[in-house]
């Protein structure tokens, strides 16, 4: 689960056409140690590059996810989080005061 995936790796494998603002967005994920919502990966992508939009971050988001390269998930905070789809099934544990996302393994769940 701490393993980092590489997105741009997974785009270039499945055909996926990667400009430089999807490339971004994609080391932005792949980066990542938690679960960010779209507004988040903005945040972090338009540091990087201020040219991203949040409708470009959008639409990544969305192609990354049809493509089985992200897993969208909802927290029951409103919020629809992302993280690379991992190799191996893990399961989420949310503390309900800090909203920290704990990833664990249980193969009885």
């Amino acid at each position: 689960m701490d393993s980092k995936i590489d997105i741009e790796a997974l785009c270039n494998d499945r055909g996926l056409r990667i400009t430089d603002q999807r490339r971004v967005i994609a080391r932005v994920i792949s980066d990542a140690t938690d679960h960010p919502d779209v507004e988040e990966l903005y945040r972090r992508s338009s540091a990087i590059d201020p040219k991203i939009s949040i409708a470009t971050v959008y639409r990544t988001v969305r192609l990354f996810e049809e493509a089985g390269i992200l897993d969208r998930h909802d927290f029951g905070d409103g919020r629809a989080r992302y993280e690379a789809s991992p190799e191996a099934h893990h399961d989420h544990l949310i503390d309900v005061e800090t909203g920290k996302v704990v990833e664990f393994v249980d193969p009885e769940l």
